[in-house]
């Protein structure tokens, strides 16, 4: 886009949809408490995932989870390169990969990812389909894997950090405000920020855990400026484009007349 003369992209964060309260800025942002009895409840929840997943049942477990599209743009593929180190240097760890297969990168990574399912059954758990999803899915895990290339929603992150997982990938996009353990998109360098964003994350200590989601339900993600913002976008961008109609007009205009007046 930017070779075809755009020079610059504007951000807009995506909302969450249950942010449907009024609010306008410079009002005080009222305060989103993270899910107390979903927090209370995580071991039960993070019990109940692992049966769902066919995943051997223990409390001291560090479940990863990614749940989105299986293709580049979501960075499946980086993560079915990591994780087999991961798995191998951190015994502790679990992963659920769940979503459905778009192109031909979520394929290779399906294939790969079911691999690593058949040497560790116990501890891997891959569904590369689209899957309705029950809600101890995201109350129950610990860390989101978000290594989007190019995310210009979030609904993952806003999702997962709602229910208290806290989220590891990239920082692009409306994601960029939830992230905890974050890596910039260097795609020469992705899998390798990746993984130390991963042991970093795995380093954390509980209370540096507990402190991180509760700067996460302090964001908010309201519906009403966001719809504000839209129109805002799209006047600009019309009157913009007006603009630029009525200059290349003008200039057509005046090449009309020049040659007009050589030819006489």
């Amino acid at each position: 886009m930017l070779q075809a003369g755009i020079t610059h992209i504007n951000h807009l964060c995506f909302p969450d949809s249950s942010e449907v309260s009024s609010w306008a800025p410079g009002e005080q942002v009222p305060t989103f408490e993270i899910d107390k009895i979903a927090g209370s409840q995580r071991a039960s929840n993070l019990e109940n995932l692992q049966l769902w997943a066919g995943l051997e049942p223990s409390p001291d477990v560090e479940m990863l989870i990614f749940i989105g599209r299986w293709n580049m743009q979501k960075g499946i593929d980086i993560i079915a390169e990591v994780m087999p180190s991961i798995l191998a240097e951190h015994l502790n760890v679990q992963l659920i990969f769940v979503g459905p297969v778009v192109d031909q990168c979520g394929k290779t990574a399906a294939r790969k990812l079911q691999h690593l399912v058949s040497l560790q059954p116990d501890q891997v758990y891959s569904k590369p389909e689209f899957t309705a999803l029950p809600q101890f899915v995201f109350t129950g895990s610990e860390f989101a894997l978000l290594p989007a290339r190019v995310e210009p929603i979030g609904l993952a992150a806003i999702k997962f950090g709602r229910k208290g997982a806290l989220g590891i990938g990239s920082r692009v996009g409306s994601q960029a405000r939830l992230l905890v353990h974050a890596l910039k998109v260097r795609h020469n360098f992705l899998q390798r920020q990746f993984k130390r964003a991963i042991k970093e994350a795995l380093a954390s200590s509980s209370q540096k855990r507990r402190r991180m989601r509760g700067v996460r339900a302090q964001k908010r993600f309201f519906v009403t400026p966001w719809v504000e913002e839209i129109n805002k976008l799209q006047t600009e961008a019309i009157e913009a484009h007006s603009v630029g109609s009525a200059s290349s007009r003008s200039r057509a205009s005046s090449l009309r007349s020049t040659l007009r007046n050589l030819v006489q």
